[in-house]
């Protein structure tokens, strides 16, 4: 099944978390959002991305837990020591109040101190390697999902096409058959003619107004949205071209012929095939 360029995936550990989105695009995009930490890991995160996707736009961002990543220290020695200063300052100036414990911490640097923890099992390449595959897992399978959503709509829609087309082969026999009781009618009231003459007149005519080309490209073009559809791989830009084509076809049905019913069944094909376009922006 083909797959959406729509989709997020999220993987995380104790240490970090991993956020991909993957957005619509012409062609592929790839955009990281890494920590300091990670710069030097950056050509091996981005060959990793790029080895995985085929189209869109794809944002990566790492977050670092700084909570896990973080050890805090205090030092007793020098806090007792302040303790002890201020509370004989409070003394000597009377005050009876208790000492405020946060203006020891805020004021005096050194009593508590935060230190990374050893950061080379963390910023292991395997290790994060790993937590990048989950990511990717993650996001190809919500790919895969909205993916088959939109081919399954895409089918729907082609479908209804072919039936606007088995409409339209019916309503060319009836315009021709209408036409060409008209035609001979204004012929023989205008020349004159004998029967054989009229009739070689009017296929002459009908010849202009002959759409059964434009019906069998129309059909193949179907066909063949149908078949890339139930198959894998990167078919957005080949359905788009095909899309292409059936309103270029539709265009020239109705540029040949100015007929009710098949004008009808034409725009209905046009507007499917405009949504059908629309749709297949989103699929890799």
């Amino acid at each position: 099944m083909p797959l959406s360029m729509t989709a997020w995936g999220f993987s995380k550990d104790k240490y970090y978390s991993i956020n991909i989105r993957s957005l619509n695009s012409k062609y592929k995009e790839i955009n990281l959002h890494l920590p300091q930490e990670f710069f030097s890991l950056e050509p091996l995160v981005y060959s990793l991305i790029n080895s995985k996707i085929t189209r869109g736009k794809i944002d990566v961002f790492i977050n670092v837990n700084e909570e896990k990543n973080t050890t805090i220290k205090i030092n007793e020695k020098l806090f007792k020591n302040a303790y002890i200063k201020f509370k004989n300052l409070f003394k000597k100036t009377g005050i009876k109040d208790e000492i405020p414990l946060d203006v020891l911490i805020q004021n005096i640097d050194g009593i508590i101190n935060k230190q990374q923890t050893e950061t080379k099992e963390i910023y292991n390449w395997q290790k994060i390697k790993n937590l990048f595959l989950k990511a990717l897992n993650n996001l190809f399978l919500m790919k895969k999902i909205e993916g088959e959503k939109l081919a399954s709509d895409i089918k729907s829609k082609a479908k209804k096409i072919e039936k606007e087309l088995k409409k339209i082969s019916k309503d060319y026999i009836m315009f021709k058959k209408e036409y060409t009781n008209s035609i001979k009618q204004k012929i023989k009231e205008i020349f004159n003619q004998d029967e054989l003459v009229i009739n070689k007149e009017v296929i002459q005519i009908l010849d202009k107004f002959d759409i059964n080309e434009e019906l069998v490209r129309l059909s193949s073009h179907i066909s063949q949205i149908i078949q890339l559809i139930k198959g894998k791989g990167v078919i957005g830009k080949k359905i788009d071209f095909l899309t292409q084509e059936i309103n270029r076809e539709s265009n020239t049905i109705l540029s040949k012929i100015s007929y009710l019913e098949i004008t009808k069944s034409v725009i209905n094909i046009k507007e499917l095939n405009d949504k059908i376009r629309e749709q297949i922006q989103n699929l890799e």
